[in-house]
């Protein structure tokens, strides 16, 4: 998507929840861009893709900008950050680099192995082990992953996958 994935502007609102979420191939477009809009993310796998021009972050937002997220994978193929979002509240989530927040996991940079595909099919193929215990279950969360196929604890507390699908 050379466009990006999800941009929110001015007084915006989305709730991401259970989903793939894929970023521009051209240029420096992030996959989730959040402009003095609201996002509230969970149990979705964000994936920025740079095409060799360091930019494509996964996560990009302002100043102005109200970002949770929870439960989830956030990730970035080249060089960079995956996440530009100094005022994001992000927890319970695998991300490349050392993300403040609690219960986050670095990954260090991903491997194109971990997804079946970093630009078209964001379903887990074969990815780092914490990615599987990082999120953590809370009521109200999916009982499902993206696929519907494989269940979620649905105990609160329990250690999930973080991401959207379940391998």
């Amino acid at each position: 998507n050379q466009g990006g994935g999800l941009a929110l502007t001015g007084s915006a609102f989305a709730q991401v929840r259970n989903c793939f979420v894929g970023g521009g191939t051209a240029g420096d477009v992030a996959a989730l861009f959040v402009d003095g809009g609201t996002l509230e993310s969970s149990y979705t796998t964000i994936v920025g893709n740079d095409d060799g021009f360091d930019g494509g972050a996964a996560l990009r937002c302002t100043a102005a900008a109200e970002v949770s997220v929870r439960n989830s994978l956030l990730v970035k193929t080249g060089s960079g950050a995956e996440i530009e979002c100094g005022g994001a509240d992000v927890s319970y989530s695998a991300t490349e680099g050392n993300t403040p927040g609690t219960g986050n996991v670095p990954l260090g940079n991903i491997m194109p192995s971990w997804l079946v595909n970093t630009t078209s099919d964001f379903h887990l193929n074969a990815p780092p082990a914490e990615v599987l215990t990082t999120a953590q279950w809370q009521s109200a969360d999916p009982p499902t992953d993206i696929d519907g196929t494989e269940p979620r604890p649905n105990v609160d507390g329990t250690a999930d996958v973080a991401g959207a699908d379940i391998p």
